[in-house]
């Protein structure tokens, strides 16, 4: 009992900073990297099927149909004189003007659909793109007999262009700064050439993103570098009111590193995604830590950690300074270790400075008794 009051101060002072070690973690954020993934790429063989036809006076135009690697996108011909493709294959050539591309994410985007193309029904909107494009694309020799009909339609093609060319690409109001941002960064323009004999074909596609994460021993917080495999996780979109919507599983490299491939921030309301871990590392128990409350709540409320996918950089962010690192607790001798910041950690703290506060108001009252 002597030996033990002898150094019943260097044991407090050691339970205290053992207590504390278990309250406070250092904050270790790594940065999630961006793979582009285009599904069509320049040079690229795809087929091209005919959609919905809409007549417009002697005329008419199809919706077509661009299919590669199990992706489908909808486009435009851009030639109103010629026959259009039926279930050909072509050849896929990146388009880098502008003006292309702002016509298709128009009439593709609701909020600038209507200014860009009338208030009018969606068929005479996707008509007035077509004209617009074979205008823009050919010229007034592109229409051939332009009379009656074909004119009214050229006419309300100048009116488009116009639209497009001075106050859609060249207007410095933030809402369509925001809007060229956007369609640069999240789109590509692709032309696939019909030859002599067929239109060509103008469609844009989006750019698909990776998502990375990793997968981290919780004993790298205090110094170390144990990444994990075989864990699991998925990918979960946000519809307005919930993250109901499954997107994909994980790919697991092996290497502690996963990844979600090909998404898109159209895939979820506002480009919000969960990341849920479904099972484990062999070895190390879910929940994976907190960083902090926020992530906590994330965990409690949607079963994961949240992520969003930027509309005009398609740049992924994460409100937990962990980020795109999980870290998980080991299971020593089948007893699983408190997760950093979890109730388990606060009722060891409260342990420790109890028995601290204890040991402390005994050795006061022995110094009393030994001073009477």
């Amino acid at each position: 009992m002597k030996k033990f009051k002898k150094h019943i101060h260097t044991i407090c002072a050691i339970n205290l900073l053992l207590s504390f070690a278990l309250l406070w973690v250092c904050p270790v954020s790594v940065k999630g990297e961006n793979h582009n993934i285009i599904p069509i790429s320049d040079g690229d063989t795809v087929k091209i099927t005919k959609g919905t036809k809409y007549e417009y006076g002697g005329y008419y135009t199809n919706e077509y149909w661009i299919h590669a690697d199990g992706f489908q996108f909808l486009g435009s011909c851009a030639e109103p004189v010629k026959p259009g493709p039926e279930g050909q294959s072509f050849v896929a050539a990146k388009a880098t003007d502008p003006i292309f591309r702002y016509l298709m994410w128009c009439y593709q985007s609701d909020e600038f659909r209507e200014e860009a193309f009338g208030a009018v029904e969606k068929e005479q909107q996707f008509i007035l793109l077509h004209t617009t494009l074979g205008y823009y694309y050919c010229g007034e020799q592109g229409f051939g007999e332009v009379e009656n009909v074909g004119k009214q339609w050229m006419d309300a093609a100048k009116d488009v262009l116009h639209w497009i060319r001075t106050v859609f690409y060249k207007s410095e109001e933030e809402r369509y700064v925001k809007a060229r941002t956007a369609a640069k960064n999240m789109f590509d323009t692709y032309i696939a050439w019909g030859g002599e004999t067929y239109q060509d074909i103008v469609w844009i596609q989006p750019k698909y993103v990776d998502l990375q994460i990793f997968k981290r021993s919780a004993e790298d917080l205090q110094g170390g570098e144990k990444y994990l495999s075989g864990a699991v996780f998925e990918l979960y979109a946000w519809d307005g009111t919930s993250y109901s919507k499954k997107i994909s599983e994980s790919l697991d490299c092996k290497d502690g590193t996963y990844i979600f491939e090909n998404i898109h921030y159209m895939q979820a309301v506002d480009g919000k995604f969960l990341v849920v871990e479904s099972v484990a590392p062999e070895g190390y128990e879910k929940p994976y830590c907190f960083y902090d409350e926020k992530d906590r709540i994330a965990y409690e409320t949607y079963g994961g950690r949240e992520f969003q996918l930027d509309k005009s950089y398609m740049e992924w962010s994460c409100d937990s300074e962990f980020g795109f690192t999980f870290y998980n607790q080991p299971v020593q001798n089948g007893v699983l270790l408190p997760a950093t910041g979890s109730y388990m950690t606060l009722i060891c703290f409260g342990m420790g400075a109890t028995l601290m506060v204890g040991i402390l108001v005994l050795d006061t009252r022995e110094k009393i008794k030994k001073k009477r």
